[in-house]
């Protein structure tokens, strides 16, 4: 063979070699980005269905591919983890794709992944230290994070990605025995089922749920004997469940979901519910010698649609001095309770108010408070009583669970600690 011929040859074959190369060099490209691509989408939707519609180039993750964050425009922050079922271990990158891979192919075990998310906006539960929260409460979590690591200014909103990677770090360390908080009506639906009507707390009545449902403190519990009686509504309700989720000793809460000063059910002069409460104030004064009374006036009479609310104010009026008349005698003298009498807030500043606009449902809050205020003030039996509102125990600052009617924890908390200021 001439040396002309050769060369021709060893370039075809060089050719070819080249060919396949480029070949196979392109398919290991498309296959490095088809696994990119497959890592990218699939850390979105894989395993849980989080399905989040985002730019690519808004995505970012580490080398080892085991978190990632998307920002877009501030509306979305998302940090994803992977572990294996089996081992428990975070997965590595060929884990990852081993398991997206088996999952294809219809391989349930082989994909033997788990997603754990936190995201804004797009999800409903979360899941830290092995308990799901909502997106509520992890929200919060993070902005107190940031506030108590950056200042009181900074908010998930206008925060960078590296205080929002260390704020996010501290809302998942944070202990997974601490309660969970209380952010919708299902919260406390659940807690009635679970745990109120079991333990007797609550006292069903007949209606949906927990609606008109009594709560009565109980003898064993620690605020019982504490010194300290509030009687009062649903948000009174709400206030006793935060006392017994959180062991607290505060005060003893006596009060209706729902409940009325004005003779309708249930009512809040009820004379089983009456001896409940003298019950109470007794043991009190036996033990601690006193009984500070704290008399919340209800929602549930306040006319938001008319202001017709001098009947609702009365009768208001008239089962405070039927409380503030309970005496006992001890230690040879007769005990009577110090009685604070506090108005109401309607509701919800801004937004709904169950069903009504908040403009319409807080309209008369002012007048009403007045007229219980006046009406107060005259009562014989109450010259000795405190008169404040709840907008005044809490300097306006009441946040509200998502119907505009019901206390957040973080407004139960405050009250509470005005209780036993």
């Amino acid at each position: 063979m001439n040396r002309k011929k050769t060369g021709i040859i060893i370039i075809v074959i060089a050719a070819v070699i080249a060919a396949v190369l480029g070949v196979r060099s392109a398919r290991n490209r498309a296959e490095e980005e088809k696994q990119r691509q497959v890592l990218m989408y699939t850390r979105i939707g894989y395993c849980d269905d989080l399905l989040i519609p985002c730019d690519p180039d808004d995505i970012t993750y580490t080398e080892d591919i085991k978190n990632f964050t998307i920002d877009q425009e501030n509306e979305l922050y998302v940090r994803v983890k992977y572990y294996n079922y089996n081992s428990g271990n975070d997965v590595t990158m060929e884990e990852l794709i081993d398991s997206y891979r088996a999952f294809l192919n219809g391989d349930t075990e082989g994909a033997a992944v788990m997603q754990k998310f936190h995201a804004f906006r797009h999800a409903d539960v979360y899941e830290v230290s092995k308990r799901e929260m909502r997106e509520d409460e992890f929200r919060d979590r993070v902005n107190d994070a940031l506030k108590e690591q950056y200042g009181s200014d900074l908010k998930i909103q206008n925060a960078s990605r590296e205080q929002l990677d260390a704020a996010i770090d501290d809302a998942i360390n944070q202990k997974s025995e601490q309660e969970p908080k209380f952010l919708t009506m299902q919260d406390y639906q659940t807690w009635a089922v679970e745990v109120g009507y079991p333990g007797k707390e609550l006292i069903a009545n007949g209606a949906e749920g927990i609606n008109s449902d009594w709560y009565i403190t109980l003898p064993d519990t620690p605020g019982y004997n504490s010194g300290r009686i509030v009687i009062g509504d649903s948000r009174c309700v709400q206030l006793g469940i935060y006392e017994r989720r959180t062991d607290g000793d505060d005060c003893a809460v006596f009060a209706a979901w729902g409940g009325h000063y004005l003779d309708m059910d249930p009512y809040l002069g009820n004379v089983w519910f009456q001896r409940e409460v003298e019950e109470c104030f007794q043991k009190q004064v036996e033990t601690t010698g006193k009984c500070d009374l704290y008399f919340f006036t209800t929602v549930n009479d306040y006319d938001f649609r008319e202001n017709r609310n001098e009947a609702p104010a009365q009768a208001a009026v008239k089962w405070a001095e039927q409380y503030a008349s309970m005496h006992y005698e001890h230690e040879g003298k007769d005990v009577y309770p110090s009685v604070t009498v506090i108005g109401i807030v309607a509701g919800a500043r801004k937004g709904n108010v169950l069903q009504y606009s908040a403009e319409e449902f807080n309209r008369y809050e002012e007048d009403y408070n007045a007229l219980l205020k006046e009406t107060v003030a005259g009562s014989d039996v109450l010259q000795n009583a405190e008169w404040t509102t709840v907008p005044e125990i809490l300097n306006n600052e009441i946040g509200f669970i998502p119907d505009g009617l019901h206390y957040k924890d973080e407004t139960l908390k405050k009250l509470a600690e005005y209780i036993n200021r």
